[in-house]
């Protein structure tokens, strides 16, 4: 248990640093709460809030705070074990999820153990670079035990079904990409990521594998924009060309 809280814990922390959204919220909500345990023992700061009308005349800020604290716990709770808010942040997933939409990441009921290819999810990056500890969105392409090819934009997949290989349909894909090549054996607790705008993605072909321990979740529901709400939003179907 603890080390799923210290999880919570650095999971909360690197959303916060590597979303300047969250940042900002996070201190606008730090600052209300503030204010609130010192209006607690201060009059004159209790008479503030009321002419700001961030208080009512007969509410008592103890009992406010300890509400809106209480709430915020069981919000990160959801967050961080059941299911949590995930905002796309730039184009690599072009043409299929776009940057500003906002979708749910379910992290208790998905199995993943039974994540198939051509599923999106959510990991934490954990490589030696500046994205280290940011969240990533990306189409996951290469499971555990797969040979994975990409020469000239052409992705070729080894594996038990297939262990002279197949080409994988990119239909999906709008923007390929011919210069970032990768040959790789996926080991146990390894996967492979793309972005599916190619040309712009920063993904498994620079930087390597994703692990099982990094992997936060899958998505499963698009919230905004409100007129493409929808269920397994970037789903593509995923088919093979014989070699």
């Amino acid at each position: 248990m603890s080390s799923n809280f210290n999880d919570l814990i650095n999971n909360f922390i690197n959303d916060l640093l590597g979303n300047p959204y969250s940042l900002l919220l996070s201190i606008i909500i730090f600052i209300f709460l503030l204010l609130l345990l010192i209006a607690t023992f201060s009059k004159s700061t209790r008479k503030a809030l009321v002419k700001l009308k961030l208080l009512e005349k007969d509410e008592s800020p103890g009992k406010l705070l300890a509400l809106l604290v209480s709430i915020l716990i069981i919000i990160k709770l959801i967050q961080g074990f059941v299911i949590q808010p995930f905002l796309v942040d730039g184009g690599s997933m072009l043409p299929n999820l776009k940057s500003g939409e906002l979708l749910l990441i379910d992290k208790i009921t998905f199995d993943i153990d039974n994540l198939k290819r051509g599923d999106v999810i959510v990991f934490r990056h954990s490589k030696n670079d500046q994205y280290n500890g940011k969240f990533f969105i990306k189409r996951l392409i290469g499971l555990p035990g797969d040979k994975i090819v990409i020469e000239n934009g052409v992705t070729i997949i080894y594996d038990t079904k297939n262990p002279n290989g197949v080409i994988l349909d990119e239909s999906f894909v709008r923007f390929k990409d011919n210069v970032k090549n990768i040959n790789i054996i996926l080991q146990d607790g390894e996967y492979l990521v793309l972005g599916d705008n190619r040309a712009e993605s920063y993904d498994s072909r620079s930087w390597g594998v994703v692990y099982k321990k990094d992997i936060s979740g899958k998505a499963v529901f698009r919230l905004f924009p409100f007129d493409q709400i929808s269920s397994n939003p970037g789903e593509v179907a995923i088919n093979f060309i014989n070699k």
